[in-house]
């Protein structure tokens, strides 16, 4: 069965493109600096399904292990409050410094109503 499978490229060539934030940021982007096949393994699954990911689901935990540890290979962790909330893994062009390839974005996380804040 053919699928359709979407790829979503950021790129910011400048530092001074980047803006800094306003508000209190409630989502935490960190980089995963310990290689970690069940982390990426468990998102991939996790946001994944709900997006038909299936390129990677069959894959063994060798196979995970060998991917997370490629040398132009990081993988950032988002955690909303505390919780996890998605990762990104960043595939380095050693020609682009400043080109990334991105999964796709995970859905938004929903923000609490103001009668769920209060």
């Amino acid at each position: 069965m053919d699928q359709l499978v979407r790829a979503t490229y950021l790129e910011m060539t400048k530092e001074s493109e980047a803006t800094p934030l306003s508000v209190e940021p409630r989502l935490d982007v960190r980089e995963a600096t310990v290689p970690c096949p069940e982390i990426n393994h468990f998102f991939y699954r996790t946001i994944g399904g709900d997006w038909g990911w299936y390129e990677r689901v069959d894959w063994t935990r060798d196979r995970w292990h060998a991917h997370v540890n490629r040398r132009d290979l990081t993988t950032w962790v988002a955690t909303c409050e505390g919780c996890p909330a998605g990762y990104i893994e960043f595939i380095h062009h050693p020609a682009h410094p400043a080109r990334h390839t991105l999964r796709r974005p995970d859905p938004p996380i929903p923000r609490p109503t103001q009668s769920e804040s209060a």
